[in-house]
């Protein structure tokens, strides 16, 4: 696992070129909502799109994890469905309503059913290439997962050009590949001094709506996935109208919570401050709080820069713990159940 997200740069690379290859069979004209459809690993290239690009959108945009799509989907609605197997239930099922109600369809998986279909239908398809080194699972693909929608959101006109973000997203990710590394020391690798002070606790992951909330959720699955950890998130402002009074009870599982804060450059100004004051509230109640800044000159690379970072501390925290960050026993126990 470690040396797949060590080549994220390498992965959003060929992504980028899989959304600028891609035939398109429809323009942007009719289009009046996008909904990002995905559940698991698979769905927070949605997330991730749905946050970065809530600014820049010329239309709503949605995400949906569930078996059913949204009531208002139409057919000038754009289904943007991702499965790194393409065999998930839930995405299948999507897929077959998506195609009954005559939304336009685009698909984007490494393989599997759902790519089988889609070529038969003549849908738009961003197939990369699953279960190889580069992208080995759901959750390691976050890069095939994300940047060929956001080049055909662009392509179809329903978002500004945004090849300067994507290239500083890309630089700043190589620019990290080297600095949180297995060779580097702790003194020197911040992914590895986070996963220390983690250690031994529960992370409760903090971001910001519009610019950190999926990544926050990022973190905190990659901390269930990878180092089998429980972790939970929230997002600012929202947390500070219920969550902040949640610290006095039960005293000792408080004590066992380290909280990371996720900044961004781009937080609004009224956030900032509700973070310093929410850190004076609860200093000395949970075990330690750390504050994460992100480096890059846009959003799109700062977003990449705490994604890689949060990837490599729940990687480090595996290791930690003595656990293989790679099988999901319990979600594979589930499938086979259900």
């Amino acid at each position: 696992m470690l040396s797949t997200i060590q080549r994220l740069d390498e992965q959003c690379t060929q992504a980028v070129e899989i959304g600028r290859n891609a035939t398109l069979n429809f323009d942007g004209s009719t289009i009046s909502n996008v909904v990002f459809a995905g559940v698991g690993g698979s769905a927070i290239g949605g997330e991730l799109l749905r946050t970065y690009l809530s600014s820049k959108s010329t239309v709503p945009l949605f995400t949906c994890r569930d078996y059913s799509l949204p009531r208002f989907v139409s057919k000038e609605t754009l289904v943007c469905i991702s499965s790194n197997s393409g065999n998930t239930e839930e995405q299948l099922a999507i897929y077959d309503q998506a195609k009954e109600i005559g939304a336009k369809i685009v698909v984007v998986s490494g393989g599997g059913d759902l790519i089988k279909k889609a070529h038969e239908d003549g849908q738009v398809v961003l197939q990369y290439e699953g279960r190889t080194p580069l992208a080995p699972t759901a959750r390691a693909s976050i890069g095939f997962l994300f940047f060929p929608i956001l080049i055909v959101l662009q392509r179809l006109g329903l978002i500004s050009n945004i090849d300067d973000d994507i290239q500083d997203a890309i630089t700043t990710l190589s620019i990290m590949r080297k600095k949180l590394g297995k060779d580097v020391p702790i003194e020197q690798n911040k992914a590895k001094q986070l996963a220390d002070s983690l250690y031994g606790h529960v992370p409760l992951i903090w971001g910001t709506t519009g610019t950190t909330e999926a990544i926050a959720m990022r973190w905190k699955q990659q901390f269930n996935e990878n180092a089998k950890s429980a972790a939970f998130w929230n997002s600012f402002p929202e947390l500070n109208h219920n969550e902040i009074v949640g610290f006095e009870a039960p005293v000792n599982a408080v004590k066992q919570m380290h909280i990371v804060i996720l900044r961004s450059t781009k937080d609004h100004p009224q956030v900032q401050k509700r973070m310093t004051i929410t850190q004076d509230i609860l200093a000395g109640r949970v075990q330690g709080i750390t504050e994460v800044n992100p480096v890059g000159n846009t959003l799109l690379g700062e977003i990449f820069s705490l994604l890689t970072l949060g990837d490599h501390v729940s990687v480090y925290l595996a290791c930690m713990y003595g656990v293989d960050p790679t099988p999901i026993k319990y979600i594979r126990y589930l499938k086979r159940k259900h």
